[in-house]
This record gives C-alpha cells, structure tokens and sequence, in this order.
C-alpha cells in the first residue's frame, strides 16, 4: 500500500470523517450516520475464491474503510472503497466485498440456527436460515481521484458481452449498478467538516488562476482545516508541501 493510500485508509477510519463522507455522498447532504454512534468494523481478508492460473484476480484484501449504524435497533453496513486509477473491473470488485460479507452473515445465521436448535421446517435446516432471518445490507461508495475521468463500467451489465440474439433478454442480467464518487462532481454543500474544501479545492486544481482565487477566499478554511484533512489534500493534490494561505 502507497502513502497516499495509507493516508486515506487512516482519514477514513476516523468516524467524524467517514460519516460525512457518506452523508455528502450517499445521503446528499441528509445527516443520517452519527459520527458518535458508528462502529467501525474490523477488516478481514476477503476469500480469493476468484483465481486466474493460481493467481487472486481482482481482490487485494480488505476495503478501505467499513463502519456500521444503528437505525432504532436495525443496522446497516457502510463501506468506502478509494482508487486512484480506474478499476476495470469494479463492479466485480465491489460485488465480491459485498458477496463476502452476504456470505459471512448467512454462515453466522447457520451457525447460531444450528446451535440454537431454531428451525422449525425442513426448508429452514436445509437452507441453514429460517424464513424470518434477515442480511443486514452493505453499501458501498467508491472514491475515485485519479488523474484522468473514470471511463470504466458502472454497472456489472456493462461488463457482458451479450450475444445479439439474446440482447432482448439482457434485463434478466443482474446490473449491479456502484455508486462512484468524482471530486468535480460533487455536490460540496453537502458536506459539513473538512471534506467540502477538499472536493472544492480540487475541482479547481487543473487551473491554477481558479484555484489561487479560491485559496484567498477561503483561507480560514485552510487556516482551520485539521492536519490530516490538509496531508489528505496535499496528497490528492500530489503537493509535497502544505498549501500557503497568508
């Protein structure tokens, strides 16, 4: 793992950040995650299921950052996954955390059913999960910062190479859609801490008169930015030193 990639993996570990970073992006501004009340969850190695000639494809591991919330007893699992280069194959990538995890759970169901002596019908021992066992959903951002516009798949569907006689049926295929998140599409009021100078700053950084305007603007946000949000910055930036903002 690169610098730049340790040093986003740590900002995102942070609760304050990783809740807004998905209120701005997910929820649109909406303050659904409690930065308070979120749970980081530990990360595991994925299973390298998926090999070409002994080799893992795709899979590197663990995401960047996974953290669940507590909705009046119910949760839900947030996941952030960041990339600097375009993934050619990231709705295979996001769909193998997300499977691994949707496997985890009903291994877990299976055991504790099993353990507990819980099931009432044949259907439920034999599918390890009684009927009124539920997954609690995972869902996932990807952050692209690259250089260059992202110009791989959205969507699992993208990916197919469907024969023309079966392009009526195409709708049968699984899409998959993954929600990828640019800096210059980003909607920054819907971010309340440091994320919103960040995605200003480099919706500009390709024009240098733009972003020297912006700067002067806005220098008590830099000047009260927290110091990981400005190596973060720095680092997306490709800047080896702090920002001046006299």
């Amino acid at each position: 793992m690169g610098n730049q990639d340790k040093l986003m993996t740590r900002y995102l570990s942070d609760p304050e950040h990783f809740a807004d970073f998905i209120n701005g992006t997910l929820f649109q501004g909406r303050q659904m995650l409690d930065a308070k009340t979120i749970i980081p969850i530990p990360q595991r190695k994925v299973e390298e299921s998926v090999s070409l000639k002994g080799k893992p494809l795709l899979l590197d591991g663990t995401r960047d950052a996974v953290m669940k919330q507590d909705f009046n007893g119910i949760y839900s699992i947030f996941a952030v996954e960041a990339q600097t280069s375009t993934h050619y194959g990231m709705p295979v990538k996001n769909l193998a955390y997300d499977v691994t995890d949707y496997i985890s759970q009903v291994r877990m169901f299976t055991k504790d059913n099993k353990h507990n002596k819980a099931y009432t019908t044949s259907a439920e021992f034999l599918s390890g999960m009684r009927e009124d066992d539920k997954l609690t959903p995972v869902f996932t951002v990807v952050l692209y910062y690259g250089e260059n516009r992202w110009d791989g798949p959205l969507t699992l569907r993208e990916m197919f190479e469907i024969p023309p006689e079966l392009k009526p049926f195409e709708q049968f295929l699984p899409e998959y859609r993954i929600l990828l998140v640019q800096p210059e599409l980003v909607e920054s009021e819907n971010f309340r801490g440091d994320w919103k100078t960040i995605f200003e700053t480099l919706k500009c950084s390709d024009n240098g008169e733009k972003m020297e305007k912006y700067v002067k603007r806005h220098f008590r946000e830099y000047r009260e930015m927290e110091k990981d949000s400005e190596e973060l910055l720095m680092s997306m930036l490709h800047e080896p030193e702090p920002m001046s903002v006299s």
